[in-house]
């Protein structure tokens, strides 16, 4: 792909010329390329990527209409990076679960559960959720934030059979994807 300095024949030109060449315009600078080439019928794979894509210009197109939101991913962006490609970027990554403390829970309220996640962007909800090695909820609700990586969950609910309980830490971002670990209570 080339770029365009100053030629006052080609500046500012965006379109396909003769099949063979494409112009388009970023940032202020007019970039050449090669036509791209289609190869005859799509395969399963190809549109299940189409349609990601599709649902990733949606969510972009819903964030960038947002001030705030538009703000922080323009803040967030490099340089010749608009807002709108880093909200489709970030809808492609899921969060990361670095690491589940669950040292400072006995089973009383007040417990402590500790959790590390990270995002592209930026991590939206933690969400950790006890339960029984049965699958019966014992309580769920949300980490609060402390510096937008580590999040802590305080225990309402005193649960004096604990040991073999299962904890669930789930982590959204922005777009909604959502990852997912859970732990045996020792």
């Amino acid at each position: 792909m080339a770029k365009n300095k100053n030629n006052v024949v080609i500046k500012g030109m965006s379109g396909k010329f003769a099949d063979m060449l494409v112009f388009s315009q970023r940032f202020g600078q007019t970039i050449v390329g090669k036509v791209p080439l289609r190869s005859g019928t799509s395969t399963a794979g190809q549109l299940a990527v189409r349609e990601k894509f599709s649902q990733a210009t949606i969510y972009a197109v819903s964030a960038i209409s947002d001030a705030a939101t538009k703000k922080d991913y323009e803040d967030m962006a490099i340089p010749s990076q608009s807002a709108y490609n880093l909200a489709i970027a970030d809808f492609f990554n899921a969060p990361q679960i670095l690491s589940t403390d669950t040292a400072a829970y006995s089973g009383n309220i007040g417990g402590l559960i500790k959790v590390k996640a990270k995002d592209d962007f930026r991590v939206a909800k933690v969400t950790v959720i006890i339960s029984k090695a049965n699958g019966t909820v014992v309580e769920q609700g949300d980490a609060v934030s402390t510096n937008g990586v580590d999040w802590v969950y305080t225990a309402t609910i005193a649960n004096s059979a604990y040991s073999g309980n299962k904890v669930k830490v789930q982590v959204k971002d922005l777009p909604g994807n959502l990852t997912e670990a859970e732990s045996t209570l020792a």
